[in-house]
């Protein structure tokens, strides 16, 4: 019994020494590791995005882990992400339109990552005989940390919660027109036949990129990247 406690001792101290098994798995947890950089992503009012800020979601979601730094991206509501980035000393924001924030400090920008199209759309047979007079319009909540508003003329604002929600008070007519980018990219499959398009050119492009308040640790990762990006599209 004696020599066992022997063996048992001898194999604990073993795995709590540099280089041993138990050292080496938690050496990434030591308390003076620097908390992982975050890169909080606005998901305006809904699960599902634009199709090109989907793509790029997910393009950074397997690029990350391949990083030489521990990125973590945040999806979280508009609101919630532009307090973390005006709040936090050292964060970074996945931004659509250039200027979310009221950050007035130093920052550092990466490439554009996507570029996402809205159309106005409305039915067929208004679209056939077009009244100039203002109207109510639909849109996703939180689109008024996207655009002003006041660009679209319209009497009224109507908010819902999803796209697919818009698309069903267009269709009962609460609404006489919605914001909605192409078909397949947002939280629907299709438009029914007798939606379409108010103009041919969208009113609204938002390119999106990563923009972090300004530091050592933001600008490498920045750097890395913008690197690992163009390696991506050359390599595609």
């Amino acid at each position: 019994m004696k020599s066992l406690r022997v063996v048992f001792l001898v194999v604990l101290l073993q795995l709590c020494l540099p280089g041993g098994t138990f050292a080496a798995a938690t050496q990434g947890n030591e308390p003076g590791s620097p908390p992982p950089l975050r890169v909080y992503t606005p998901v305006p009012g809904t699960t599902s995005g634009p199709a090109g800020f989907n793509k790029a979601i997910s393009q950074l979601q397997q690029l990350f882990p391949t990083l030489p730094m521990d990125v973590r991206l945040e999806l979280v509501p508009v609101r919630r992400a532009i307090q973390q980035f005006e709040t936090l000393p050292e964060v970074c924001i996945y931004d659509l339109r250039g200027r979310l924030s009221n950050h007035a400090g130093p920052e550092v920008l990466s490439r554009q990552l996507s570029v996402s199209r809205f159309w106005l759309y409305v039915l067929a047979e208004v679209h056939a005989s077009p009244s100039s007079q203002q109207r109510r319009i639909g849109t996703i909540i939180g689109a008024e940390l996207f655009f002003d508003l006041g660009q679209l003329e319209a009497a009224e604002w109507v908010f819902a919660s999803s796209y697919q929600g818009l698309i069903s008070m267009l269709l009962s007519g609460r609404v006489d027109a919605v914001t909605l980018g192409p078909g397949n990219s947002l939280d629907y499959d299709t438009l029914p036949e007798n939606i379409v398009r108010a103009t041919e050119e969208p009113f609204l492009s938002l390119s999106g990129m990563i923009r972090c308040k300004e530091s050592a640790r933001t600008k490498a990762f920045i750097s890395a990247l913008d690197a690992a990006w163009e390696n991506t599209i050359e390599n595609n």
